[in-house]
This record gives structure tokens, sequence and C-alpha cells, in this order.
């Protein structure tokens, strides 16, 4: 799951939480279309990824 926040600063910042994940993966973008693009990426590159793994991991 992604979230794309909004800092003070007017940057973006995107977390993603995954059960393939360790712990939340952070990263901070000048735009919101970066912010969306990157996100939309990590999505589509995961999909091959979870379809390798049983229902309950992914």
């Amino acid at each position: 799951m992604t979230t794309i926040k909004a800092l003070a600063s007017g940057a973006f910042q995107i977390r993603v939480v995954s059960t393939l994940l360790p712990k939340p993966f952070y990263a901070t973008f000048d735009t919101r279309q970066q912010a969306v693009a990157y996100s939309h990426h990590l999505k589509v590159s995961a999909q091959p990824v979870r379809a390798c793994l049983p229902e309950e991991v992914a």
C-alpha cells in the first residue's frame, strides 16, 4: 500500500508498506506528479513478484 503526503517544505513523500518489505519504505519528490509516477512504477514492478508468492504472503 502506498500513500502520498504533502510535506511542509512543499515536497511530497511516498510511504510504501508491504509484507514483502521488512519496514516501510519512504521516498521524497519535488512534485506530486513525480511521487504518483514513482508509486505507480513500484506497484507495477511488484505485480510479477506477488504472482509468485502464496496468497497468505502477498
